[in-house]
């Protein structure tokens, strides 16, 4: 005589498995940026999301180029978008965490032909929800 009880067991092991892997559901995340942005970079930041920014196309009438950072909290929605200037020719280089504070070292691009070394720190207070900078040469 066939044993039905470990063919029931199996079977309600595998719709089981069907029901709860259906129960989780797939993000997209989209974030505006042109075509010809070549790189998005992301600094995740805990309880409080994700940072995700991109160099963009765009001058702004100081002749700066707009670098845009998006805010997204941890279920991926964005909370906001805002581009902070900064000089034409330079490529992000890695981002240090200091408590609430997070930097984010740009320099100039290696192709640039300067003798100067150009470098910007754009620091993102992430209890303030604050931008600040700074800019020299070494």
């Amino acid at each position: 005589m066939i044993n039905i009880k470990p063919f029931i067991t199996t079977l309600l092991i595998l719709f089981c498995n069907t029901v709860f892997a259906q129960s989780a559901s797939v993000v997209r995340m989209e974030v505006p940026a042109p075509l010809e942005s070549a790189a998005f970079h992301l600094e995740p930041l805990g309880q409080k999301g994700v940072l995700v920014f991109y160099e963009s196309n765009e001058i702004s009438d100081a002749g700066l180029r707009k670098w845009y950072f998006g805010l997204f909290d941890t279920q991926l929605k964005q909370v906001w978008l805002k581009f902070i200037p900064l000089h034409d020719g330079i490529e992000y280089v890695q981002s240090v965490k200091n408590g609430m504070m997070t930097h984010f070292l740009f320099r100039s691009a290696k192709s640039k032909k300067s003798s100067d070394d150009f470098y910007e720190i754009v620091s993102y207070n992430t209890h303030k929800e604050a931008f600040s900078n700074i800019s020299g040469t070494i």
